[in-house]
């Protein structure tokens, strides 16, 4: 089992350096085994964030698409990358978080057999929780739901490959908001169990002063 980091991101080294960052050999050697990172830039980057995608599995420049549309680019360009990773988490690209999370929050995907996850929404000052459902819930290790957000979902490849092709012809005009609306109603929001907020994993959500590549 390997997780694919999807993103595109730019000049953000604060959030590229907090998923790269890590505290031993021993982390970084199990890191490298089991999470990869592909980058899609849409800003030239500066200095500081270059040196840091000189460290990421793949990097690609697209100025002009958000993460959904440059998924679909790198799916029908680089199909054969995809075969060697079980899951796919697409994370917008203001999420900071550090890769004892990111590796938690895959271990809970496969233990409790979710099709689609995310993590969990912090409230407070300066924070958006646009639906309910994905706030913390504390004392949970996750909650059921019908419906994870755009924002940082991990699809299973399996369930990913399934819903991408109904995405294909709608990816130029469905850039941002709604794309999760679309992948929930056509997967099945009903299926029970399939679908977690991982309470266990708390990721503060900014609110967006700017468009970025969501």
């Amino acid at each position: 089992m390997k997780l694919l980091i999807f993103s595109s991101m730019g000049n953000r080294s604060d959030v590229l350096s907090s998923w790269l960052t890590t505290r031993s050999k021993k982390d970084l050697d199990l890191e490298s085994e089991l999470i990869d990172i592909w980058i899609y830039s849409y800003v030239n980057p500066d200095q500081q964030f270059q040196t840091l995608l000189n460290r990421v599995t793949y990097h690609d420049i697209n100025q002009h698409a958000s993460k959904f549309q440059n998924l679909v680019h790198a799916y029908k360009k680089y199909p054969e990358r995809f075969q060697k990773y079980s899951h796919i988490a697409i994370l917008d690209d203001d999420l900071i978080m550090n890769p004892s999370q990111i590796q938690e929050w895959f271990q809970i995907h496969q233990k409790y057999g979710l099709d689609i996850s995310q993590p969990s929404f912090k409230s407070g000052a300066g924070l958006q929780v646009s639906w309910k459902c994905t706030q913390t819930q504390p004392d949970n290790i996750l909650h059921y739901t019908t419906f994870i957000e755009m924002t940082a979902p991990m699809f299973s490849r399996e369930i990913l490959e399934k819903w991408l092709p109904d995405f294909y012809p709608y990816s130029s005009s469905l850039a941002g908001w709604g794309t999760d609306l679309f992948y929930m109603l056509t997967l099945d929001p009903f299926k029970k169990y399939r679908y977690g907020v991982i309470d266990r994993i708390i990721v503060s959500n900014p609110i967006r002063a700017e468009s970025t590549g969501m």
